[in-house]
């Protein structure tokens, strides 16, 4: 069913995330060095599964969704298995199917390739393998729980909670539970930590012997670390109300379910062990949405797998109540019932976004007047009307137009966001950005007036849009677009006025000394 939601709207276009992991993949298929093109304070996990994506199912948008919904299929299969071992069959199915809709969801923008769907396979992988571990004693199954956990912090920096969750449980079974001695715990400990920086030293060794190490650090650590640190808790606060609350809205049913979950599990002696890793697994689920305190929409889908088992949990009490009362099968069936009801009700709130919308509604719905439909038609216009070696540049967050034009950038900023921050780099970083575009010249330039597309606030540095005022006189409105809530617009050819009225709006520059050309 999941599938099915998705594959009718592959085709919704790219947003930015999406965008700089496309296009960071794009350069990897083309053998660039990551962080040389490309600025990004993410690891290159994730644009290693995009350019393998790609490899195998093509370098389009469409392609980059199907490769998710293969990966959100294999995600809930784990969600599944996880849930057998640690409750039971009912809960890991029930976890899996509530997994599969909510991860599907506008308010955690689960149509898109985020990193976070690409953290949940590697990180449920590892939390089986410890898992297994736990009834074999073989060390080497802790190696390899490190190695997925490890690669899910390639994904992503916040992967580290999930490391963190079976680290801890390592230390209790090891420490607590056993012998209260750490001695005989040194080895599995260092079997599960060794496992995990594997992937992360593999990773680091490369880019060092590729000569970008210097930047792979820098963006990585120094920048990561200022970006993570730029909210306080009230902002914090604030900032997790309002991006969980639509979550709240569309999945209400299925979070029910999961808060009541702490009174419904079996604390019994028996069932205590395997009670307290499940609530042990939703705390650092939450741990994994916290850095920097922004909680964004897609930070959430990190969440989902827990919010699911916990719900599933709650059904399965129920339905071992019923057994052991003796009930007969049609009452021992209600939780089951139960439980398609959620998934129906789910449905039925999020009809007019799942099943009806079209593509282009869906994107409006999730993302409003973010300028993401009319990229798409500018990076195939670009595409169509330069050739292979030209370089292009964007100013603004849109690396997407890079992708579907298939031009490299002629400046690594292919974020602006950073540019716009209140930290001691940011102008340094505009200068930087402005020398590069200014020696390569590019034949053509996007302007993106989208407050969106840049964030700026009151102790922003103005010296990029001084200098852009200055730059543009060296070239020539040759198409705009503009995004409206009843539609977008893309034209072509030379404004009659300028710029345009609307809040959000992209040009396309040419450089005047360029040669003209039949443009297709």
């Amino acid at each position: 069913m999941a599938a099915l939601l998705r594959f009718r709207l592959l085709s919704v276009p790219f947003e930015r995330d999406e965008g700089e992991y496309a296009y960071a993949g794009q350069l990897i298929l083309q053998g660039i060095v990551p962080y040389d093109l490309a600025y990004t304070m993410k690891l290159p996990g994730v644009s290693g599964i995009y350019a393998m994506m790609m490899l195998v199912l093509g370098q389009t948008h469409e392609s980059i969704h199907l490769g998710l919904l293969i990966v959100n299929a294999i995600t809930i299969v784990l969600v599944f298995a996880l849930g057998k071992k640690l409750i039971g069959p009912l809960a890991g199915v029930a976890g899996a199917a509530f997994f599969a809709v909510a991860s599907t969801l506008s308010s955690v923008q689960g149509l898109w390739a985020n990193t976070e769907h690409f953290v949940l396979p590697f990180a449920l992988a590892g939390i089986l393998t410890y898992l297994r571990w736990r009834s074999d004693q073989r060390n080497r199954f802790l190696v390899l729980a490190g190695v997925f956990l490890g690669t899910a912090i390639l994904m992503k920096q916040h992967g580290t909670a999930f490391f963190a969750f079976v680290f801890v449980c390592l230390a209790w079974e090891l420490f607590v539970s056993r012998t209260g001695h750490w001695h005989p715990a040194v080895r599995p400990i260092a079997s599960l930590v060794g496992g995990a920086v594997l992937p992360i030293a593999i990773t680091a060794l490369v880019v060092l012997a590729l000569g970008n190490f210097d930047k792979f650090i820098f963006w990585t650590t120094e920048y990561a670390t200022t970006y993570a640190s730029g909210n306080g808790l009230e902002r914090g606060w604030f900032n997790f109300a309002r991006k969980a609350s639509p979550l709240w809205h569309e999945a209400r049913a299925i979070c029910l379910m999961a808060a009541i979950a702490p009174i419904c599990l079996d604390w019994s002696h028996r069932g205590r062990t395997r009670s307290t890793m499940l609530c042990l697994f939703a705390l650092f689920s939450i741990l994994a949405i916290c850095p920097g305190l922004f909680f964004r929409p897609h930070y959430f889908i990190m969440l989902l797998p827990a919010v699911g088992l916990l719900a599933g949990a709650s059904l399965d009490r129920c339905y071992r109540l019923l057994v052991e009362s003796r009930q007969n099968a049609l009452f021992r069936s209600v939780p089951a019932l139960v439980a398609i009801a959620i998934v129906a009700i789910t449905l039925l709130v999020n009809q007019d976004y799942l099943i009806h919308a079209s593509p282009e509604q869906v994107v409006r719905k999730t993302y409003g007047l973010n300028p993401f439909s009319e990229a798409l038609a500018i990076g195939t216009w670009l595409k169509e009307n330069t050739e292979e070696d030209e370089t292009i540049a964007v100013l603004g967050s849109e690396p997407q137009i890079y992708f579907y034009a298939k031009r490299k950038s002629a400046t690594g900023y292919i974020y602006t966001y950073p540019l716009m921050e209140d930290q001691p780099m940011a102008k340094t970083m505009q200068e930087e950005m402005a020398r590069e575009i200014e020696t390569a010249a590019p034949r053509y330039v996007v302007w993106v007036h989208d407050v969106n597309s840049w964030a700026p606030t009151k102790k922003s540095v103005t010296h990029i849009f001084d200098w852009f005022n200055e730059f543009q006189a060296n070239y020539r409105v040759v198409g705009w677009s503009e995004a409206r809530p009843k539609g977008s617009h893309v034209y072509w050819g030379s404004p009659t006025t300028w710029p345009p009225t609307s809040a959000s709006w992209i040009g396309v520059y040419e450089r005047l000394d360029a040669p003209r050309q039949n443009r297709r």
